[in-house]
């Protein structure tokens, strides 16, 4: 479950109120503030064209948000995306 992949290969990195972590490929979320969605130990990467992707291996969702619009300052779209997954499941 919790491959090279998975693990921290830096040291930590803060940045405002949130812990990243890195993998090989992967940003993990090490301790998701109370407004973000997913939980500790999942992992994501976003595109430079307002794509992302996710992958939570405690509730085994993996989520693709391609929304394919340079620039997006202020765009809510993958947060409302996970939002709505995530909600379907829980309710």
């Amino acid at each position: 479950k919790s491959g090279i992949m998975f693990k921290n290969h830096i040291k930590q990195i803060e940045q405002g109120d949130k812990n990243y972590r890195f993998g090989l490929g992967f940003m993990i979320h090490n301790k998701p503030t109370a407004n973000e969605v997913l939980p500790e130990g999942s992992l994501s990467w976003g595109g430079i064209f307002h794509t992302q992707f996710w992958i939570d291996p405690k509730h085994e969702i993996v989520g693709v948000s391609m929304a394919q619009k340079y620039p997006a300052p202020n765009s809510k779209v993958h947060e409302k995306f996970k939002e709505l997954v995530y909600n379907s499941i829980i309710n």
